[in-house]
């Protein structure tokens, strides 16, 4: 106290700054607010950045793996009634034209629309599984006129 008579300002300065904080506590009180919608909305469009990067990243790798399936030479499918191109469908059966049967495990199988899996073993016998999708039409359209040029070509195409 003895602090406060000898220098009085002192006293009237920490005052004076409780009642300014006193008058705009209702301002203070809204930048908080706002500083604390801006963190939780960055926060939010940065989870959507990571998880669009993660899902072009997954893209990137099954375009790869599609890729190399019809670099690889994979079996060009068919519908079984009309004999048109047709494309494949994750859990069925693809069957070879000639015996009626389904085609072994691991055959890697392809369509023209960019679409290639692996024969895998399921409950129902062997079906198509492992999609992968690449959109470089370029890729697919070697593939396809490869298979044309094959003496395989002569060969009846698989069918689903």
């Amino acid at each position: 106290m003895k602090f406060l008579r000898r220098k009085p300002v002192y006293a009237w300065g920490f005052f004076g700054l409780c009642a300014c904080f006193a008058f705009s506590y209702p301002n203070l009180k809204a930048n908080w607010e706002g500083m604390n919608k801006l963190q939780t909305q960055t926060r939010i469009n940065t989870q959507q950045a990571w998880q669009l990067k993660a899902s072009q990243q997954a893209v990137d790798k099954q375009a790869a793996i599609a890729e190399g399936r019809y670099n690889q030479g994979c079996l060009f499918v068919v519908t079984n009634r009309t004999k048109m191109q047709t494309t494949l469908t994750e859990g069925e059966p693809v069957l070879d034209r000639a015996r009626n049967k389904p085609l072994p495990l691991g055959a890697l199988v392809c369509d023209v629309f960019g679409n290639t899996g692996k024969i895998i073993a399921s409950e129902n016998g062997p079906v198509v599984g492992e999609i992968a999708f690449t959109g470089d039409s370029v890729v697919v359209d070697r593939a396809f006129a490869k298979r044309l040029r094959s003496k395989s070509a002569k060969l009846p195409p698989q069918q689903l």
